[in-house]
């Protein structure tokens, strides 16, 4: 099979009633590497599965794939004020990849610093603090400068 076809199958497969089918196929395309706008479309409808562990697969394969347009970065910031630390932490994470493709990245510092302080994001916090690290360097140098944490 070619990769077109190994891709339109994982794509299928993030439908799957299984749920393993389902973060399996998630990671598999970010694995692949191939950042086409249908998988692109694919992982941020993976997004809202009703399965965390997915919806962390696809968050991680979106940061994996680095394509940051603004839907991407739009569906990231969202997923991290998903219901389970594990989807925020990964949504954190892939920020954290896309900082230097990210046009404007003092909106998500912003939106990380403010997550700092929510008891919820106990478990994600090292993620957090590690995507702000990362994203601080694309601050321009006036807002590095000024920028507080916490």
């Amino acid at each position: 099979k070619s990769t077109d076809d190994v891709i339109s199958a994982l794509i299928k497969a993030l439908e799957s009633d299984n749920i393993n089918v389902r973060s399996n196929a998630a990671s598999a395309l970010g694995i692949l590497g191939k950042s086409s706008d249908d998988v692109i479309s694919a992982l941020i409808m993976a997004l809202g599965d009703e399965q965390w562990n997915v919806r962390s697969r696809a968050a991680d394969a979106l940061g994996i794939l680095g394509k940051s347009s603004d839907d991407v970065i739009s569906a990231l910031i969202k997923a991290l004020a998903d219901e389970q630390w594990n989807v925020r932490s990964y949504a954190a994470y892939a920020l954290s990849r896309l900082g230097g493709k990210i046009h404007d990245v003092k909106p998500v510092m912003d939106t990380l610093v403010d997550m700092i302080n929510d008891e919820k994001n106990k478990k994600a916090v090292d993620d957090i603090f590690s995507a702000l690290d990362s994203l601080s360097a694309y601050l321009p140098t006036n807002q590095q400068d000024n920028q507080e944490i916490g």
